[in-house]
């Protein structure tokens, strides 16, 4: 015998439980997209074969840089790296 009010906190518990367990699967699923995601970019990257092109998009996309930092790093305005960039993209939507 259980006492009172036991059986539905034991109850709740298990919901606790379950609801975590979701969200520890879901999470899971959540990262195993983001690695595919990762690494369908780091490929259509390094399918450029523009060296320029694959410094920009590394930088900007598997690194998180600012557009800013890229242009300091590599000496160029911060416009041309605008036009780089946007001639990266194209090229990429080019191979698909």
């Amino acid at each position: 015998d259980t006492p009172k009010g036991k059986g539905k906190s034991n109850e709740r518990l298990a919901q606790i439980i379950d609801e975590k367990q979701q969200l520890i699967n879901d999470y899971k699923n959540q990262i195993l997209f983001n690695q595919q995601l990762m690494h369908n970019i780091e490929a259509a990257i390094n399918s450029l074969t523009d060296e320029r092109f694959r410094i920009i998009l590394s930088l900007r996309y598997l690194d998180g840089r600012t557009f800013e930092y890229i242009a300091d790093k590599m000496n160029y305005e911060l416009r041309w790296i605008y036009i780089l960039h946007g001639r990266a993209l194209n090229k990429i939507r080019d191979v698909k």
